[in-house]
C-alpha cells in the first residue's frame, strides 16, 4: 500500500488557498502511472478536503481517481475543531489507514487473510514529523517548492526504484 502526500511531494501550491493553481513536480505523470500499475494507492494530505479534491482533480485522470482507495484530507487527522483551523503540527498515523484498509478490504488478497500493515505499507511524504508514529514506513522526498534546481531533477524515478526494491522485502519497515 502506498500512501502518498500531495503538497510538497507531488506538487507545489504557490498560494496555499488557491489549490487549483499548482505546479507538478517534474515527472509526476510517469510516476503516477507507475504507482497505479504496481501498487495499491491512496492519498493523504493535511490540506482541507476541498483543496485535496482540487489537487486530485488536477493530478489524476477520472480513471486514476477511481483506482485510488481513498482520498484523505485534514479531516482524517483526528484534530480538534480548534486545531483543524490552525497551523499545527499534524501526524499521519498509519494505524488509521490499516483499520480502514481492513474494513474496506483494500488488500488484493484480503479473502485469503492478507492485510495491509506495517510490513507492507509506505508513506511517501516530504515531512519526517508527519510520519513520527511509523518513521520506518516513510519514504521521504525533499520538499518540492518548484525551485529552479528542482525542475530538472527526477526524484520520483528514484522513489520508484526504491519502491521496486521494497516490493522484494517481507517487511518494508
Amino acid at each position: 500500500l502506498i500512501v502518498i502526500d500531495l503538497n510538497g511531494t507531488l506538487l507545489f501550491r504557490p498560494k496555499a488557498r488557491q489549490s487549483s493553481n499548482f505546479i507538478q513536480r517534474p515527472f509526476t505523470r510517469p510516476f503516477i502511472s507507475y504507482l497505479f500499475a504496481n501498487h495499491t494507492v491512496m492519498v493523504w494530505s493535511s490540506a482541507r478536503p476541498e483543496n485535496v479534491n482540487r489537487m486530485c482533480n488536477g493530478l489524476f485522470s477520472p480513471a486514476e481517481r477511481k483506482q485510488l482507495k481513498a482520498e484523505w484530507a485534514r479531516d482524517m487527522l483526528g484534530l480538534s475543531a480548534k486545531h483543524y483551523n490552525e497551523k499545527v503540527q499534524v501526524f499521519k498515523e498509519l494505524s488509521k489507514v490499516w483499520e480502514a484498509a481492513d474494513a474496506q478490504q483494500w488488500h488484493p488478497q484480503h479473502i485469503y487473510g492478507e492485510r495491509f500493515d506495517q510490513r507492507n505499507t509506505l508513506l511517501i511524504d516530504d515531512s519526517v514529523e508527519k510520519a513520527a508514529s511509523e518513521p520506518y514506513n516513510l519514504v521521504e522526498v525533499d520538499d518540492f517548492e518548484a525551485k529552479e534546481d528542482q525542475m530538472s531533477r527526477d526524484v520520483l524515478r528514484e522513489v520508484a526504484g526504491y519502491l521496486e526494491d521494497a516490493k522484494l522485502q517481507s517487511d518494508v519497515s
